[in-house]
């Protein structure tokens, strides 16, 4: 099995493997998978990629209110590499791991605003 996609096909960057979930720019889902990753199910995505890239890391801003995913320094979340938001913004990232984001972050109702509560 190929250490960067666990479906052992071709070998994809983390870049390309984001974009595949997103849909790539192109796509009309774009818009949705990337309100569903950034209100609420940013633990997701963050776990997908960690068991995608198991060298990578979990990581949350201090007030635990984002979990992105870091791998050679980089960081990532549903909108592609942040780095350089995340520097320009000031904020930063810290270690946690997947066992204590699963404690913090549950997800009851994956329904937003404009859509309305699920079933």
């Amino acid at each position: 099995m190929n250490e960067l996609n666990p479906l052992n096909a071709s070998p994809l960057s983390i870049d390309e493997f984001i974009d595949l979930i997103r849909g790539g720019d192109e796509d009309s889902t774009v818009e949705i998978v990337t309100e569903i990753f950034m209100q609420g199910n940013c633990i997701n995505l963050a776990l997908i990629l960690k068991h995608a890239y198991p060298h990578g890391d979990l990581v949350t801003t201090d007030n635990h209110l984002h979990i992105a995913f870091q791998l050679n320094g980089r960081i990532y979340d549903i909108r592609g590499d942040i780095t350089n938001i995340v520097k320009t913004n000031g904020v930063t990232f810290k270690p946690i791991s997947a066992y204590a984001a699963r404690g913090h972050f549950v997800v009851n109702n994956y329904a937003f605003d404009c859509r309305g509560p699920v079933g």
